[in-house]
């Protein structure tokens, strides 16, 4: 029992480097599902995203934190994860640890706080399943936002499918072990969208024995074209070391063999919405004045 509300309903927190081409559909989508706070840590922007997060930040609650902790660079992702429960703790219901490329997605389109409120009381933390969409054939970036111009996935149970991201209550968070997965206080257990305990499989903690059918998960547009990718190469990984390339063709030409066996257009049917929000969202930046957004039940 909390006696006071949180002054946040929904933290989102991301880790981010050279996104800003992105960045203002990522906002503009996670408002209207109902997001309050984004907390966003930067490991060494230069095209244009610690300026556009500044300015955007006088309208829309935005904390952006500068990272580059002493730890192998490997580590900086758990490590803001871990950073960001401590400072939401007390002000955030939840918070979400997603990347610029994730988009969390309910059924209904409901407000994501409210889909989780629907867990019940001794809810602690979530387990996402990953929806992977590739290419769709794309080699160059056209114009539109990423949710309209990739419309094809892996199939549903797919192996891909079993990858997590972790929504929580950031106050039953005890440590980050993965960028896909927490351990909580107490014994606490993170349950999926079923509603059943979460159990992993194999060695990564973040990697599920199951693809659980609820109302949530998130769209993962971890491909996009070969042109979107081939920027991504430039910039790497935090997994990226002298002896490890994560980011190498396989990763694209392998995944892209499978992720374009079902078309699904969730999020592309209902782009109107988000496309006016995302233009308002560029507006502000570009005039450095606030505007009205649509909010979550216009969505």
């Amino acid at each position: 029992h909390r006696s006071e509300p949180m002054k946040h309903r929904l933290a989102i927190c991301d880790i981010i480097k050279d996104e800003r081409s992105y960045l203002a559909e990522w906002i503009a989508y996670h408002l209207l599902m109902g997001a309050t706070l984004f907390r966003i840590y930067d490991t060494g922007s230069t095209d244009g995203s610690l300026k556009f997060l500044r300015s955007l930040g006088r309208f829309i609650p935005i904390e952006l934190i500068p990272w580059s902790p002493p730890t192998p660079r490997h580590e900086w992702q758990t490590a803001a994860y871990l950073h960001a429960a401590a400072a939401l703790s007390g002000r955030a219901e939840y918070v979400a640890f997603i990347d610029p490329d994730e988009f969390i997605v309910t059924e209904g389109h409901r407000p994501i706080a409210d889909v989780l409120d629907a867990f019940g009381p001794t809810f602690k933390a979530l387990a996402s399943n990953q929806r992977v969409f590739g290419s769709g054939g794309q080699t160059h970036r056209r114009p539109g936002l990423v949710t309209e111009r990739f419309t094809t996935r892996c199939d549903l149970d797919h192996d891909e499918g079993h990858w997590t991201k972790i929504i929580a209550r950031p106050e039953a968070i005890e440590s980050v072990t993965s960028a896909h997965s927490v351990a909580l206080k107490d014994g606490a257990h993170v349950v999926m969208a079923d509603g059943a305990p979460f159990h992993s499989i194999g060695d990564h903690p973040g990697h599920a024995d199951r693809v659980a059918r609820g109302p949530i998960w998130h769209h993962h547009y971890m491909l996009k074209s070969l042109e979107e990718f081939r920027q991504k190469q430039k910039r790497g990984a935090l997994s990226d070391s002298a002896t490890f390339t994560r980011l190498t063709d396989d990763y694209f030409f392998c995944r892209d063999e499978i992720a374009n066996a079902v078309t699904d257009t969730t999020l592309a049917r209902r782009c109107g919405t988000l496309r006016i929000a995302t233009y308002i969202i560029e507006n502000m930046y570009a005039h450095g004045t606030a505007s009205v957004l649509p909010g979550p039940a216009g969505y």
